[in-house]
């Protein structure tokens, strides 16, 4: 087996066996992308029914390959922010800062749809049964999809300008305005608002229902609230306190996912995990920013930001942990052997002595010196246990026997007849 093979067995086995809660970094490794490599506010992430990823940006619509993104059109119907995105028969329905726009997958074409009243600036936008409800700066909107007249809902709105919409499981629809909350009443034919019992901002950036259904998350300019229809009652989530709340999803095993301005939460068993842009780690969100998120059935997790959008998962088989980030130091190591032993501690040996990552996150660097036991050569070749709990090194300057004790060496040379 050769060496650089064993050495990545060797890591895999490593980071299988629970390393990752003594090695820095975050849970989850980003793959950051910038739309046309131009800097490119993502508004809006959709996953279509043929797994085609689609972008809703401040410059129009785009869709990603896996690999680059890519424009739609270059006319200055393509150009008008879009901030929602739903798929509707051949084809999508665009929310943009000008109105409704179509777009057919079948000649990859987009044509503005004609309203009459005109929505305007649209900024959300939700299919029930057969109507398109669209929420615009300007009210809320109702569209049968089928064909018919656009008709002006707003009345009963706690604000005119509608934020977020959600159609729960038991056929209510919701719309987060920008000073509160509201329920449509089918029976009255107009919305009715839903009190927040909470001093602060009443601005409903976003809602939530998750799949086991019972409530809905509300997303505002300064919480994250959890409501329950069924006995009017609500809670403040304090794990999300002070920041704007900007959008929500839920991953398909139940984490839940709060998009920000100061980053992204996964909040799963009371616990919440935050994701920043880190200037000092190459795999972190590439801004903190968070302007939509969306989990897909793969458990892909897709955030868009004030720079592009950021992808990762859950189920990364690599992720990439500086050296620098573990040791504090720019200096580097080849790293040629790495080994977990009994204690649990992690050894990393390389071309520039061996490193051993204790409990707590503890590290220390061995390097040879004029210090008596200390490391004998700077090139470490193999680590390996015996079954006295000793961790022995073979170097290019003979075998290290490591002194818990004392924290140092004793060295064996090896030598010929000659003593050579």
């Amino acid at each position: 087996m050769s060496r650089v093979l064993k050495a990545a067995l060797l890591l895999l086995i490593a980071l299988d066996c629970a390393a990752f809660p003594t090695l820095p970094g975050q849970d989850l490794a980003w793959r950051n992308v910038s739309v046309l490599g131009k800097r490119m506010s993502v508004y809006c992430i959709c996953k279509d029914s043929r797994g085609i990823v689609w972008l809703g940006t401040n410059n129009g619509l785009f869709f990603y390959d896996g690999v680059t993104t890519h424009s739609v059109s270059n006319d200055a119907l393509s150009k008008n922010p879009t901030y929602s995105i739903v798929e509707h028969d051949d084809g999508l329905l665009l929310g943009t800062g000008n109105g409704l726009v179509a777009f057919s997958f079948k000649d990859n074409s987009l044509a503005r749809v004609q309203l009459d009243p005109e929505p305007g600036d649209i900024r959300c936008m939700a299919l029930q049964d057969s109507t398109l409800w669209i929420g615009s700066v300007g009210g809320a909107f109702a569209l049968p999809v089928a064909g018919g007249d656009v008709a002006d809902l707003s009345a009963g709105l706690p604000h005119r300008s509608v934020y977020s919409l959600l159609a729960d499981n038991e056929g209510s629809l919701y719309a987060g305005t920008y000073n509160g909350l509201a329920r449509w009443d089918s029976a009255l034919g107009a919305f009715q608002p839903v009190s927040i019992p909470f001093d602060g901002s009443h601005f409903v950036n976003c809602l939530l229902e998750p799949r086991n259904g019972g409530n809905i998350y509300v997303g505002t300019g300064d919480a994250l609230y959890c409501y329950t229809p069924s006995d009017g009652s609500w809670e403040k989530n304090p794990l999300v306190g002070g920041s704007s709340v900007k959008c929500l999803a839920e991953t398909g095993s139940g984490h839940l996912l709060v998009g920000t301005d100061n980053g992204l939460f996964d909040i799963y068993d009371a616990v919440a995990t935050q994701f920043c842009h880190d200037t000092r780690q190459e795999e972190t969100l590439a801004n903190s920013e968070i302007w939509c998120v969306m989990a897909d059935d793969s458990d892909y997790i897709w955030a868009g930001h004030e720079v592009g959008f950021s992808v990762a998962s859950p189920a990364n088989a690599f992720h990439t942990v500086k050296l620098g980030a573990i040791t504090g130091s720019g200096e580097g190591n080849d790293i040629h052997a790495i080994y977990r032993d009994s204690a649990d501690n992690l050894w990393l040996g390389g071309t520039n002595g061996i490193i051993r990552l204790g409990d707590g996150g503890k590290v220390e660097w061995y390097m040879p010196s004029d210090t008596p036991h200390s490391l004998s050569h700077v090139h470490i070749r193999d680590i390996m246990e015996d079954s006295s709990g000793t961790v022995w090194l073979a170097t290019d300057g003979g075998i290290n026997r490591y002194n818990a004790s004392r924290d140092n060496f004793d060295v064996f040379r090896v030598v010929d007849k000659d003593g050579n």
